[in-house]
């Protein structure tokens, strides 16, 4: 028979003792006592510091080994206050933040956001040179966003490498101040193209909200005789849309009397508005078959077309949205027989813009002054959806 006891105190080989020890005994350097950062850290240029401040470094691999997110310590008598607690107490009595402090505190935006007003400057428009990026690396959108008039020209002068280090890139920058002082009177390449008059170009604030189209015509639609009155029928002609027997589209070219010339051209010119009883009679002259094709906005790809306005003394450009081919149209049998032209007859009026037109011009002013709220809008309405 085996006698089993049961042991109530714990074997005291197996405690430690509460003794001294010989451990590796270190004073406490660094402890947390600052708050946390409320904003994430921006970075400011400062343009007081010149360039004899600055030095290149090179990094070695004992750098890289060794890498700390701090390297300073306390005993060496340095003592740098990297964040002031004072800034981030709030004081009820401060004034209203100054803009330009509000922005810098703005949230970033997302990336889809950026993209879309990116896509706004990478349109090539071969009248307008777009504003060089000197940077290093200056060619990082590609060649092939530049119209090839620009190429051409960087090729002549021979600055395709020109921004490959920070004193090339300065004295670029500084150029461009000096070159715009410059007055140009001769052309670069062709000596017969000289200045006439120098005029400043803006867009054209006035009419940007009425949509311009571009009528291009196969043949003259006037006769020989009409030569003399060519360009004052023109400017008082219209196109109207039509649609025939078939059900086919086709467009009616219609010009006012000689007679009713001056009383177009009055009303026209002082934007006088007609009443039925005050209508002015216009003619079918020629019929054609249309082709439109209409610019979106959203297509970056496509290219743009413009055309420039006199006005005060400066240049106006506008933008045309609509492109129109105009190509006469026969009007024949199935056996080939001419069908002779119908007199036709219109009796139009000018009068003021409808609702959907008057939104739609505030829609295209809007689009000029603050090109980037229609895409703020949709993103707005996708979030909120």
């Amino acid at each position: 028979m085996v006698k089993m006891t049961v042991q109530n105190e714990p074997n005291k080989s197996t405690i430690p003792s509460k003794g001294l020890r010989d451990d590796l005994i270190h004073k406490v350097e660094l402890s947390k006592t600052l708050p946390e950062i409320p904003n994430d850290p921006k970075l400011l240029e400062v343009s007081c510091i010149g360039l004899d401040a600055l030095s290149e470094v090179t990094f070695n691999k004992l750098i890289y080994v060794s890498k700390q997110e701090l390297f300073m310590e306390n005993h060496l008598g340095i003592f740098v206050d990297l964040v002031d607690t004072s800034i981030f107490e709030k004081n009820k009595n401060d004034e209203e933040m100054n803009p330009i402090d509000a922005y810098l505190l703005e949230d970033e935006i997302d990336e889809s956001k950026q993209n879309q007003n990116k896509s706004g400057h990478n349109i090539s428009v071969p009248w307008m040179r777009k504003a060089e990026y000197i940077a290093s690396d200056y060619n990082r959108h590609g060649a092939s966003l530049k119209h090839k008039a620009h190429r051409l020209v960087e090729k002549n002068v021979g600055e395709a490498e020109q921004y490959l280090n920070i004193e090339n890139r300065i004295e670029g920058i500084e150029k461009t101040f000096e070159d715009i002082s410059i007055s140009i009177d001769k052309h670069p390449s062709s000596k017969d193209i000289y200045m006439v008059e120098e005029l400043d170009i803006f867009p054209d604030y006035e009419n940007w909200k009425i949509p311009f189209v571009h009528v291009n015509f196969d043949r003259n639609p006037f006769n020989d005789d009409e030569k003399e009155l060519y360009e004052e029928f023109t400017n008082c002609s219209m196109l109207r849309g039509n649609t025939d027997e078939e059900g086919l589209q086709y467009c009616e070219f219609l010009v006012p009397k000689e007679s009713d010339l001056p009383k177009v051209k009055y009303d026209i010119e002082k934007g006088r508005k007609n009443t039925p009883f005050d209508a002015t009679p216009f003619e079918c002259i020629k019929e054609y078959n249309w082709n439109i094709k209409s610019k979106t906005n959203d297509d970056v790809s496509e290219q743009k077309e413009y055309f420039l306005s006199e006005r005060n003394g400066k240049i106006y450009f506008n933008e045309m949205d609509t492109s129109v081919n105009l190509k006469y149209k026969v009007n024949k049998t199935k056996d080939g027989k001419d069908i002779k032209r119908k007199k036709k007859e219109y009796k139009l009026m000018l009068i003021d813009p409808t609702n959907d037109e008057q939104e739609m011009m505030y829609i295209r002013d809007n689009e000029l002054l603050n090109p980037y709220s229609r895409d703020d809008q949709e993103v707005n309405d996708e979030e909120s959806n």
